[in-house]
């Protein structure tokens, strides 16, 4: 009986994650213009371009209005009426919008905890799935999206119209500091390995929390209690 209440629960638990994910999917149909699915407020971090710093691994800043487009994964800038984006990204120590602040590490990276270990967000929407029409209509599902993702990202995918249906996920990825290394995959695995010395303690608290490595609040826990570990990070 108990067996069955849970395997039950187990159905129940990757219904919600697979529900969960689904609200997560923008589709675009064949045809239709990606920008008119994608506007302003959806694409960009933030409703408008904001004033901020970018600083320069080589001490140079430069003042300007940024907004991160999330589509394309790109920092923009307004110079002269005209959007433009960050082309030297590995030049680049940091991004500062505000309160908030981003590095650059196969991506930009938003810095959500400033404590020890810090924590950074990476969010894009990003290419998933292309669908095709096959045959009576039916719809042939393909997983090669790579080079559709590289005509993506490469130019202004907003004035495209794909010619299958193109379905794009909200995705996040978490990274935190470990060591002397500054931006490592926040998961499981690595957070053990954080400290090699607590390795059952950290492994008991991710099992008691319940801890979630696609839930920020989960993470931002962990990121705590590790901080709080003797002889981890000084």
């Amino acid at each position: 009986m108990n067996r069955i209440i849970l395997v039950f629960f187990a159905i129940f638990l990757f219904a919600i994650q697979l529900s969960s994910q689904e609200s997560d999917m923008i589709v675009v149909n064949a045809g239709t213009l990606i920008k008119s699915v994608f506007p302003p407020a959806i694409r960009y971090r933030y409703p408008e371009f904001t004033e901020g710093l970018a600083v320069m691994k080589n001490g140079n800043v430069t003042k300007d209005r940024f907004n991160y487009n999330l589509l394309l994964g790109n920092m923009e800038f307004i110079k002269d009426r005209d959007t433009l984006s960050i082309v030297n990204k590995k030049d680049l120590k940091l991004i500062t919008l505000g309160i908030d602040t981003f590095y650059y590490f196969n991506g930009y990276l938003e810095l959500i905890r400033s404590g020890t270990p810090r924590v950074y967000l990476k969010q894009l929407i990003a290419l998933k799935e292309v669908r095709k029409t096959g045959a009576f209509g039916t719809t042939a599902r393909s997983a090669a999206v790579d080079s559709h993702t590289y005509l993506a990202t490469s130019g202004n995918i907003t004035e495209l119209r794909p010619e299958e249906d193109w379905v794009f996920q909200k995705t996040h990825e978490y990274y935190f500091s470990s060591g002397e290394r500054p931006f490592v995959l926040f998961t499981r695995k690595n957070a053990i390995r954080s400290a090699p010395g607590h390795k059952q303690e950290i492994m008991k608290f991710i099992k008691d929390e319940k801890i979630s490595f696609g839930s920020r609040d989960d993470l931002l826990k962990l990121a705590e209690y590790l901080g709080s570990l003797p002889d981890v990070y000084p």
